[in-house]
């Protein structure tokens, strides 16, 4: 997978490359100027590398960038905290033509004059030599704890205040391995960005956003916010970011009704739209319980899946929470794993793995990692990304059809056309509205239920009556708010599960 396709990650895969729109110009590390929507200057700060070819994966882990001020001050401008850092496959930012660039985080400028850049960085890094599978665990040369500081100087003096992009380039054409070591002549592991000109905006990528909801503003599903700080973001952080019918919205725990609301922690993924300065998030994950993600997370392309082992043999394109021991891991899912398809509908295990395509299918997990195993927490399908650019599938586009599963009382029972209407009391798949009112079609493709057990039409039919409560899952075009219906379940009077086989760590709420 290139760092062109949309690498649907969030928080704990923190080195996933979402392909994002920008084309500023640069000048040495930095030139330009821009403000935030409150009229701060601001500046982004990006990755970048300078390629070589004899590995194929150099996976670092970023944890603090600071300014360097005329008299040796260091002013933080990026922070991971306690959260672990910026896991970055270095060599996924240069292809074999040129270099790309990942847009770590926005910040506030600070005033004053800066003369070069630290980048604190985990000592240990993760090596995969050309042609092999499996990784060299290595450290920086004259380590001696957790972490190193690589430095590099700017051409000249810079003024953060009027500096629109500051670029670290990873100079990876001078790093040597020598045995678990590695090197550069004179400490030279970095350099700054490149010279004037604009940059190929397929050329610019971008990482997760993780903090807390505010200033939200808006009607569903069109709104805008910013994220406040937490363990794993600066509380300078300025992406201004926003929404609309075909972001992906849904609860960590593949829970129904996800609401976006001021002070959630969310995970957040998307483009940016450089006309007017904003990030439009293609998904949003809302941390139930407001805890961050499990320690570990990939994503990658499924190789080979066994619903009858419960496995999943996937490549490693991009990870968080570790430094890969190899280029492929195997994930083993259970009663406990949440699965969830491209729309934020929560599926059972059989629909997931019925949904899954070796050699093409793309998923996230996240659980817990050992070795070359990883436990799953979750499992979700990776929207598939059409035209080169994020968002050309999953969920569909502002006002396309997508997948929904919606619970809530019926009315409108037309027994001719084998119809009805169901009022929205919980859902997952799209934006949905407390108490909005859908049709559903059913056709002779739907599969019914009448108190958990398998029907057909005429006895649903005959058996629903207005008021009593349904679960339909199926494909909603929101431009006629009609539900094509794949199954419809009559639920019990005390219904605890939104729908059959959702597993029972993901209650209604």
């Amino acid at each position: 997978m290139t760092p062109e396709r949309w690498d649907f990650m969030f928080r704990s895969l923190a080195t996933s490359l979402l392909a994002v729109v920008m084309g500023l110009g640069l000048s040495g590390c930095g030139g330009g100027g821009s403000e935030s929507a409150s009229g701060t200057p601001r500046a982004n700060l990006y990755l970048t590398d300078a390629i070589n070819t004899n590995y194929d994966h150099v996976w670092a882990t970023v944890t603090k960038v600071d300014l360097v001020g005329s008299s040796g001050t260091a002013t933080t401008v990026y922070t991971a905290g306690t959260a672990g850092g910026q896991v970055v496959d270095l060599l996924s930012l240069h292809d074999t033509t040129s270099q790309k660039y990942l847009l770590l985080t926005a910040f506030a400028a600070p005033a004053g004059i800066f003369t070069g850049v630290n980048v604190t960085v985990s000592s240990s890094l993760s090596i995969v030599p050309k042609g092999v599978t499996t990784a060299v665990t290595a450290s920086f040369a004259g380590s001696s704890g957790s972490t190193t500081v690589l430095s590099a100087k700017f051409a000249t003096p810079q003024n953060a205040a009027s500096t629109k992009n500051l670029v670290v380039d990873f100079n990876l054409a001078n790093w040597n391995l020598n045995g678990n070591t590695v090197s550069a002549p004179n400490n030279n592991y970095l350099q700054c960005g490149p010279p004037n000109g604009p940059i190929d905006p397929g050329h610019i990528v971008g990482g997760d956003y993780f903090g807390f909801v505010t200033g939200l503003a808006g009607t569903s599903p069109d709104f805008t916010l910013t994220l406040g700080s937490d363990l794993a973001v600066t509380s300078n952080q300025d992406v201004t970011i926003s929404t609309n019918a075909s972001t992906v919205l849904y609860n960590s725990d593949g829970s129904p009704n996800p609401t976006l609301a001021n002070g959630e922690m969310v995970t957040v993924a998307g483009t940016y739209d450089s006309a007017n300065n904003i990030l439009v998030a293609t998904a949003i994950i809302i941390q139930v319980g407001g805890l961050p993600p499990p320690p570990a997370g990939v994503i990658g392309t499924v190789t080979a899946d066994s619903l009858s082992t419960n496995t999943i043999t996937m490549t490693i394109d991009g990870c968080g929470g570790f430094e890969p021991p190899s280029t492929s891991i195997t994930v083993n899912v259970s009663a406990s794993t949440t699965f969830i398809d491209v729309s934020g509908v929560t599926d059972t295990e059989a629909e997931f793995f019925a949904a899954l395509t070796a050699g093409s299918s793309e998923i996230q997990v996240q659980g817990t990692l050992t070795g070359s195993t990883i436990d799953a927490v979750s499992v979700q399908l990776i929207p598939t990304v059409s035209g080169g650019s994020p968002g050309g599938g999953g969920n569909g586009g502002p006002g396309q059809s997508h997948k929904v599963d919606v619970e809530g009382p019926v009315s409108n029972i037309d027994v001719s056309t084998q119809s009805f209407s169901v009022s929205v009391a919980m859902w997952t798949g799209g934006w949905q509205t407390p108490n909005a009112v859908l049709s559903v079609k059913t056709s002779t493709l739907t599969t019914y239920q009448v108190n958990d057990a398998a029907a057909d039409a005429a006895t649903f039919f005959g058996a629903v009556a207005s008021g009593a409560s349904v679960d339909v899952r199926g494909v909603l075009d929101p431009k006629t708010s009609t539900i094509a219906a794949r199954s419809v379940r009559l639920l019990p009077t005390v219904q605890g599960l939104l729908k059959a086989g959702q597993q029972s760590a993901n209650p209604l709420r």
